[in-house]
């Protein structure tokens, strides 16, 4: 069960500090061990505001259907023993980050900080729960951008704002499908098509941005895939949890691999014989 309190596969998420390894054309071995130190350390800080938002939410989650079997609301971790191993976390986190740089140390305090105020009071209020959302995925992008020392294109941060955006809206319409919120099922809908629209869109404008061979734009459907299926499954499924969702989509697993593999190709192979 401490798989289940650390949220281990939401570490999905942070794979996202790789993204500016696209705007890097040589990278040097101790930049990867870097790249590396600032996932594992995401992951940990992660793991610990996770905590932290599930002993804040334990009376609710208690009376809730759906997380009344989190580890702490269900009883299995006292929130006293949960508590301790955020703060530990946290401590390993802030310390592998201090010895990337200094950067990664305030944006690592920036992020703990922000998901301080989303669980207090910034997710009970309508449509700035999601923008927090999005942000936290900014700072993911920020981190990798920062400890490669690269500044990202326009078209990367709207591409990941919008996306973000895209993924918080279909989650709270996925909670919708199971029990009424605060958001309105025809604000969802039309805030759900027009965040798919704008990232796709900058999806196409980023592809151009990185100057990589033609075969990148296969990505394009790859990707546009990816959005269409999932908004799809926000209208129609009753799960409420995003990522399990994403995991449990063979073909949007095999949409991302196949991304994956495309922009690993065009740095391992000759961009000549790609063109």
């Amino acid at each position: 069960m401490i798989f289940n309190l650390l949220r281990i596969k939401h570490y999905i998420k942070n794979f996202l500090i790789f993204l500016p390894l696209l705007l890097v054309q040589n990278i040097e071995n101790m930049e990867i061990i870097s790249l590396l130190a600032a996932f594992f350390g995401f992951c940990f800080i992660s793991s610990a505001v996770y905590i932290i938002n599930d002993i804040i939410d334990y009376k609710k989650d208690k009376n809730n259907p759906l997380k009344v079997k989190r580890p702490i609301a269900s009883g299995l971790f006292k929130k006293k023993d949960a508590f301790i191993i955020s703060l530990f976390l946290i401590l390993v986190g802030l310390f592998i980050a201090y010895y990337i740089n200094l950067y990664i140390l305030y944006l690592f305090i920036f992020y703990i900080f922000l998901n301080l105020l989303y669980s207090f009071y910034f997710k009970n209020i309508l449509i700035i729960d999601s923008l927090a959302i999005a942000i936290f995925f900014l700072i993911r992008l920020f981190t990798g951008c920062f400890v490669l020392g690269v500044y990202p294109f326009y078209s990367m941060i709207f591409l990941v704002f919008f996306t973000s955006l895209f993924f918080a809206l279909s989650k709270r319409k996925l909670e919708n499908n199971i029990y009424n919120t605060k958001y309105s099922q025809k604000f969802l809908k039309y805030s759900i098509i027009t965040t798919s629209i704008l990232s796709i869109v900058f999806y196409f404008i980023f592809i151009q941005n990185i100057n990589l061979p033609y075969i990148t734009y296969l990505t394009l459907f790859l990707f546009s895939y990816i959005i269409l299926k999932f908004s799809h499954s926000a209208f129609s499924a009753k799960k409420q949890d995003t990522i399990n969702l994403l995991l449990h989509d063979k073909t949007i697993i095999i949409s991302f691999l196949g991304i994956v593999f495309i922009f690993i190709l065009t740095f391992f192979v000759d961009n000549q014989l790609l063109q």
